[in-house]
């Protein structure tokens, strides 16, 4: 198990970003299955070789793709950019499907994405929409990226090399005001520790949280989020009550006098005391029982820890080792000491 990096990543538009994100996951074994630059071609491999419009074009309405994890029968997500002509807006918008079993059936063409197999337990097709709306053949597509417009981004990449594969994105519009607030995106594709799910029973354990919304890294302590914020996994998987639902990462707090809860987790904890470092803490899944059924504990995050200290993003963290982690707004993830570039 390795992480592997790309940082600090010139991008013209989100369809630039996602280009590149696609060829630093092709690197790590990830495989693009399906694909159309919505123009000219559609395959069951790669036809995408540029970020731009005409053929071969991420840039085109309606253009899509699907990438497999490189695990055995590995997991599929599926990309299309909005059907909007105007490049400015039309790169910023996206729909995202994910698959467990992948998608191998439908009717694909230049324009319409395919569709997951029906599933065994459900008979419904084995796939979920987990940014955007509406249906593959009538796709409804969010704000994927935190800009008015398309503008120049740098973007980060991570990606584990080895089971269970996990990897997160995020970056920011360097044409923002305050290039350390403005965030542009994060989307982490986040393994839960083996050990804190039940490992014999839980068949995808993992969370998928994207947030285009406009306080990046710090809307996954809320139940109710944006329609810009995802945060979601299955529950029940592989049983007839299977559900991807959205989830709450919950913060640590305490009672104190009067009966008033403390917040402890994020930022109400300063340096520890005998070595003078920032303590960091593990972030917890779960659904709690005002958001219905299904809910419960599902896990603990593998690559995102709580900020015991308010630190700004992007400032580098050594637990482990010199620069081994990187804050984004009240959130830690893994990091390998670069200097971000913002």
């Amino acid at each position: 198990m390795t992480y592997n990096f790309s940082t600090s990543n010139y991008a013209r538009t989100g369809s630039d970003w996602i280009f590149q994100w696609k060829e630093f996951m092709k690197t790590l074994g990830w495989a693009i299955v399906f694909s159309s630059d919505g123009y000219s071609s559609f395959t069951n491999n790669d036809v995408l070789t540029t970020y731009k419009t005409g053929p071969g074009g991420l840039g085109n309405p309606r253009a899509w793709f699907v990438i497999e994890s490189p695990a055995l029968g590995g997991a599929q997500f599926c990309f299309q950019r909005s059907n909007l002509t105007t490049a400015q807006n039309g790169n910023i918008f996206w729909r995202i499907t994910y698959s467990i079993t992948g998608f191998d059936s439908g009717s694909p063409n230049l324009t319409t994405v395919p569709t997951a197999n029906i599933s065994p337990f459900t008979n419904e097709p084995d796939q979920r929409t987990v940014f955007g709306t509406g249906t593959d053949g009538y796709p409804g597509f969010i704000k994927l990226f935190n800009s008015q417009a398309d503008q120049v981004y740098r973007c980060s990449f991570m990606a584990d090399d080895a089971a269970p594969y996990g990897w997160y994105w995020f970056g920011n519009n360097i044409y923002d005001i305050a290039p350390r607030t403005g965030l542009a995106n994060l989307f982490v594709y986040d393994p839960l520790i083996a050990g804190s799910y039940l490992n014999s029973l839980d068949e995808d354990p993992y969370i998928i949280y994207i947030d285009g919304s406009q306080s990046v890294g710090t809307s996954n302590f809320f139940v109710t989020a944006p329609n810009s914020v995802s945060i979601t996994s299955f529950y029940k998987r592989g049983t007839p009550q299977e559900e991807a639902v959205s989830l709450t990462g919950y913060p640590l707090s305490c009672f104190g006098l009067s009966g008033f809860t403390i917040a402890l987790v994020p930022f109400g904890i300063p340096q520890n005391i005998f070595n003078q470092n920032d303590d960091l803490f593990p972030l917890l899944w779960a659904r709690g029982g005002s958001q219905g059924y299904p809910n419960g504990y599902k896990g603990q995050s593998t690559f995102i820890k709580m900020c015991g200290t308010q630190r700004e993003s992007y400032d580098r963290l050594s637990i482990l080792s010199i620069g081994d982690t990187v804050v984004i707004g009240q959130i830690t993830l893994p990091w390998n000491g670069d200097e971000l570039i913002v």
